[in-house]
């Protein structure tokens, strides 16, 4: 998120391209030292859904297609990966697919994440 508005591809899709995922969790992988990779899944503290900011694009031919926003990870998961998506409370999420853009919103880290080992 924090290269957004200035990146040529993706900010010419902020004015009318953005979308939300919803999820339950997502998945990262972190490897170990010894090259095997360790699978975890991430979700809201509280069980709630995940509500990941994304840009979707329509191309010509009728399909969409869209990417997850990501930022760096918050504090506690960081040891997995340096990068998790852009989360946004269901009050940010609204606000992100307002009309007028927010540029605040790609700063949010008002959801507090954790984590299993799968």
């Amino acid at each position: 998120s924090e290269g957004l508005l200035t990146s040529p591809f993706f900010s010419r899709h902020i004015p009318g391209g953005r979308c939300i995922i919803p999820a339950r969790l997502y998945y990262e992988w972190r490897k170990t030292s010894d090259n095997k990779k360790i699978k975890y899944s991430i979700f809201d503290s509280e069980n709630k859904p995940l509500f990941m900011a994304g840009l979707m694009k329509s191309e010509s031919n009728g399909n969409n297609s869209y990417v997850i926003i990501t930022r760096e990870a918050a504090e506690n998961i960081k040891f997995i990966h340096d990068r998790m998506p852009l989360l946004l409370t269901k009050y940010e999420a609204v606000s992100w697919l307002a009309p007028e853009f927010i540029s605040e919103l790609l700063k949010s880290d008002s959801i507090s994440v954790s984590y299993d080992v799968m």
